[in-house]
Order: C-alpha cells, then structure tokens, then sequence
C-alpha cells in the first residue's frame, strides 16, 4: 500500500522537476535548491520506512513481537496513513497482549481511514475480534453488523453475532440469529450445534436432539455435537444413548475431560458407582496434562501414522493417559511391522496382563526379553501368574522357582507359588452324607416308576 504524504511529497517533486524556468539557467538556482532539498528529504523518509517495516518483518519471523511492534511504530511515525503498518503493528502488539489497547486503537485507524472495500472490511473483522477479546460484546457486535450489510451472503458474520449474543447468555437474541441463519443455510453443522447447545441450556432438550441428529447424520464424526447430544440423553434420562455418544467421541478426543465427567453421569445413572468413579478419575488425569503436551498428543492422535514407531509412540502415551483400551490396538498395530521394540512388547505384555489375556502376555513378555527380565523379580511374579493361567502349570511353577532362588523371601512369589501348588492338586469330589444318599436313591426310584408308567400308556 503507497504511503499517501510521501506519494503526495514525491508528485509535488516531480512537477518541480518538470517545470522549464527551473530546468534551465542559474537564475532558478533556488527552486533548484528546493528540490534537491525535497528529494533528501523523500529519500532519507523512503529509507527510514523500508529498514523499519523489514526490521519488523524480521522480528516477526522471529518470534519477537516486542521488536516488531517497536519497528512497525516506527514505520507508522513516519507515515502515519501507512495502513499495512499500523495493521502489522497491531498485530504484533496482541501477540504481546491480546487485550492491548494500542492495538485497538490502530485498527479503529484503519478501519475509518481506509476507503470502503476488501481491505476495509478485513480491518473490520479484525476490530470486532479484538473487542470480543477484551469483552466488549456489544461493540464487537456493532461492527459485524455493519460487516453483515457488506458481506450479505457470508454465513460467518451472523454466526458470529450468535456467538457473542450467546456469550452474554442473551440466549433468545442468539437463538433468532441463528434460526434465520440456518434456514438460508441449512447444511452448517456448526449453526445448528450453537442452536441445540442454547437449547439445551433452555432445557429444551428433545429439540436439541432432533437438531444433533440432522447435524450428526451429515458429520457423523462430530465429536462437539456427540458431547452435546450425550449431555441432551442424559438430561431425558436416556443413560444408554448418552454413553453410546460419549464413548464415540472420546474415541476421537481420548483427552476430553469433560466428555469423561459426562460418562460418570451416565454410570451413575445406570447404578454403575465404580464406572463413575472410574471416569472422574479419568476426568482428573486427562485435565491436569499440561496443554502443550496436550495438544502435541492430539497432532499424533489424528494425522495418519506411517511408521511403526509413531503407532507405538501414540499406544505408549495413551497407555499413560489412561486409555488402556485404544493403547493396545495401537501398540499391537506398531509391533507388527517392528518386532523389535523390546519395550513396547513389555508394555504391551502388562496391557494385556490386566485385561487378564494370559496366552497374549505370555507372548508379549517373551518378545520382550531382556526388557521385561530387568524388572527383577515382577518378572517371574507376572509370568508365572500369565503362565498359570493360560493352562501351563508346569512352566509358571518353574518361572517362580527361578524366581525364588534369586528372592527366597520374596512374598509375591511365595502367594503365586501357593497358588500353583493349589492347581496342580487334583480336584477331590464332596463326600456325600447318608441323608443325601438316601434322597438320591429315593429320586431315582421316582424316576424309574415315572418311566415305567410313561410305558404302560
């Protein structure tokens, strides 16, 4: 964008230049002067403005928003109808701080010095942004208004005022904006959301269903409207539905810690206290990992995995969040074309331990080798307890024997010996008392006379 004074300064310079008393003889000597003056001037500007605008280019691409904004400043002194600057300047100041007035107040500049068009328009939209920001709903609501005479046809804009009427729990403002909206554009999924989550906050509850299944039907996958039709079930009473949806959209989001509260509501409905317990706890977990580790786990979680080793990366991590369930298939995924992760094998031996698959334990802790040996005596104690009860007595009394010799005392390992030595004896029938002997003598008389009646028929 040409800076207006400057452009102004060098037309002004330019017909100096062109005019024929000054172009010719001494005697113009002074007007002569006057440009020469002019032109320093212009270009020392022209200088000032490009080393400051690049210095801020730079510092952005730096990651230094302070020194961008102090170069952009610069720039803007100089020019101060240089709109591109005082754009860039302000959005380096929010980088800084998102509720920076300064930064209001350059885009206020910009949007009402700048003549009505696209860019305009983009100057708009970034100053009902930063009003939303700084909870200045109204305002911001204000200019999407002017925005909406503009750009008639673009959904977003009314969406948008929804939003922030709905922010304000101006719920029945919202619910006519987007009622409008979605009848000039019935296939947005995220207007109807907005619509059934305001409904749900009304309690009216079944609407909001009806409009999640319309919304579900065309994005299936919609994990915010399967939350959002789980919350509406489990408000009817409907327990069944709602974990249906949640289960299904934790699946997803496996760290959704409200999806996780939600499915400790629906446990609770169904008389399920150790589900519900169990899903708060997950609740916990999930809301304490930090947000960039967060969000670096749904990057893995939902970009396609074309090594073995980001599969196992993800089974690992999910193992650790809790999700013990999604954590095996991924792990098992990963081994199949790496066989030679030892310690996925070992985590993979532990997964499936506690799911009580024995023979698929044993597998994995055998692949493990050293990995698992080096667990000292938990070793033998979990395959000798995988051993035994996938059927093999014989090679889990030796583990633990193994066992033993390095840790006589070892009170793990004693319990599981116990417990071989008890599966290894044969099973002894109850003696029978004479009363029971008698009665059973006494039934089987009953039973042949019924037969030989049966006969004479």
């Amino acid at each position: 964008m040409m800076m207006n004074g400057i452009a102004a300064l060098l037309l002004s310079i330019s017909a100096l230049a062109s005019n024929p008393w000054i172009a010719s003889g001494t005697e113009q000597s002074p007007a002569a002067g006057v440009v020469q003056e002019a032109t320093r001037q212009t270009s020392s500007t022209l200088q000032t403005i490009t080393h400051s605008f690049l210095k801020g280019q730079q510092a952005e691409q730096q990651r230094n928003f302070v020194m961008a904004a102090q170069a952009y400043r610069e720039v803007v002194s100089a020019s101060p109808e240089y709109m591109e600057a005082r754009y860039r300047l302000s959005q380096a100041l929010r980088r800084v701080d998102p509720q920076s007035r300064e930064a209001l107040e350059q885009l206020r500049f910009c949007v009402e010095h700048t003549s009505e068009g696209p860019a305009q328009i983009g100057y708009r939209m970034e100053l009902a942004s930063i009003l939303a920001d700084m909870g200045q709903s109204m305002d911001a609501i204000k200019e999407l208004e002017i925005l909406q005479w503009q750009l008639p046809n673009d959904p977003r804009v009314p969406y948008r005022i929804a939003e922030l009427y709905w922010k304000e729990k101006d719920f029945a403002r919202a619910g006519a904006v987007l009622d409008n909206l979605i009848r000039r554009n019935p296939n947005l999924g995220e207007s109807k959301l907005l619509r059934a989550r305001i409904y749900n906050q009304e309690g009216q509850h079944q609407e909001a269903i009806s409009l999640l299944n319309e919304t579900l039907q065309a994005y299936p996958n919609n994990q915010s409207a399967l939350l959002e039709r789980g919350k509406a079930s489990l408000a009817v009473g409907d327990a069944t539905s709602a974990l249906s949806d949640l289960n299904t959209a934790l699946k997803l989001n496996p760290l959704n810690s409200d999806g996780y509260r939600q499915v400790a509501q629906a446990r609770a409905l169904q008389g399920d206290g150790e589900g519900s317990k169990r899903a708060l706890s997950m609740a916990d977990t999930v809301a304490k990992i930090p947000p960039q580790q967060a969000q670096a786990f749904i990057a893995l979680y939902s970009k396609e995995r074309k090594t073995p080793a980001e599969n196992i990366q993800l089974g690992s991590q999910l193992a650790t969040y809790g999700r013990k369930d999604l954590a095996l298939s991924y792990l098992e995924e990963g081994l199949k074309r790496n066989r030679g992760d030892r310690s996925a094998w070992q985590l993979l031996g532990m997964l499936r331990y506690e799911n009580q698959d024995w023979a698929g334990a044993v597998e994995a802790f055998k692949a493990s080798g050293q990995v698992m040996r080096g667990r000292g005596t938990d070793y033998y104690r979990y395959m000798g307890t995988a051993l035994l009860n996938s059927g093999n007595a014989i090679e889990a009394e030796k583990c633990v024997n193994e066992g033993l010799n390095k840790a006589p005392n070892d009170r793990a390992l004693l319990e599981c010996k116990s417990q071989i030595e008890k599966a290894r004896q044969p099973v002894q029938m109850p003696t029978m008392t004479s009363i029971e002997r008698n009665r059973l003598q006494q039934l089987e008389r009953k039973r042949r006379w019924m037969e030989e009646k049966e006969g004479r028929r």
